[in-house]
């Protein structure tokens, strides 16, 4: 009976069949190998026995013989598995710790800012870019109008060329061939690298201003980073080392003298106790979670 040719693309047979086929014929293969392998045993015990040779007893298989050996040597064994108990929970505390410890984070920036042309080969101080690092809680991330003081008359970079400066001129407006900022802005999607959690207070100015506490400290060499990274692991643990071992400048800083002076006279100071950061309260819980 004919039949109307029916319109469309025609499918493709026969590839799943094919496939289900070959699997099959794969599976009979393997038992086939192993009935014959039977087979073959069983005719090889009746030849060696009708010609009055002894059979070969066949080997155990290889879990038999592991638990024969585990039998025979219990102590070992037990010294092996508290070995392994050890090793995996260390592991697991290990994994644990590293919870929400992001050193070595470097994400790729919308604008590949190089700290190692600007801080390392132009000497550009950290305080001119981030300058509320001195009075206020937080650094902050720079203005583009902050850009705009070097690269309103530079244009062009010596790795990127004008791709990467281009896009400063399109987040401020900036027009460099009317040299106007007649355009219309587009803020730069900066991406976070160092975030602390918010149950912990960090005050920038407190380290800086006060601290005197150099920006490579807690930030590594950024003045060699082509791209920044967190250098610090900023855990608890790392941050209370330092107040632990950290010595307060009381000589060139007149906002510990007074501190200084009542440290030396407490009955339980001793000569040669180092006057640090958490003989100053820089130890106790509130100072950091309140």
């Amino acid at each position: 009976v004919a039949t109307t040719p029916q319109s469309g693309p025609v499918p493709e047979a026969g590839n799943d069949t094919t496939q289900y086929v070959l699997m099959g014929l794969g599976v009979l293969l393997l038992l086939l190998v192993i009935v014959l392998s039977t087979v073959k045993r069983s005719l090889q015990s009746l030849v060696n026995d009708r010609h009055g040779i002894e059979t070969p007893e066949r080997p155990a298989r290889p879990y038999v013989r592991f638990r024969i050996w585990v039998s025979n040597n219990k102590k070992l064994v037990a010294i092996i598995g508290l070995f392994l108990i050890c090793w995996l929970t260390k592991l697991g505390w290990d994994g644990l710790l590293g919870i929400g410890v992001h050193q070595g984070y470097a994400p790729e920036q919308p604008i590949r800012f190089s700290h190692k042309l600007h801080a390392g080969e132009n000497q550009i101080s950290c305080v001119y870019c981030h300058n509320s690092v001195g009075k206020s809680k937080h650094a902050t991330i720079p203005a583009a109008t902050v850009c705009m003081n070097c690269h309103m008359a530079i244009n062009q970079g010596p790795t990127y060329g004008k791709t990467e400066i281009a896009k400063i001129y399109t987040a401020v407006g900036w027009d460099p061939d009317k040299r106007s900022y007649s355009k219309t802005p587009v803020p730069i999607k900066w991406i976070r690298v160092h975030s602390l959690p918010d149950l912990a207070y960090f005050n920038h100015s407190q380290h800086v201003t006060v601290g005197k506490i150099e920006c490579k400290q807690c930030h590594g060499p950024i003045d060699s980073m082509e791209v920044v990274k967190q250098y610090a692991p900023l855990t608890m643990g790392w941050c209370i080392d330092c107040h632990r071992q950290t010595e307060v400048d009381f000589k060139e800083n007149k906002y510990y003298e007074e501190m200084h002076k009542q440290f030396l006279a407490d009955p339980k100071y001793k000569k040669g106790d180092k006057f640090t950061i958490g003989k100053l309260g820089g130890l106790e819980c509130s100072k950091c979670h309140y």
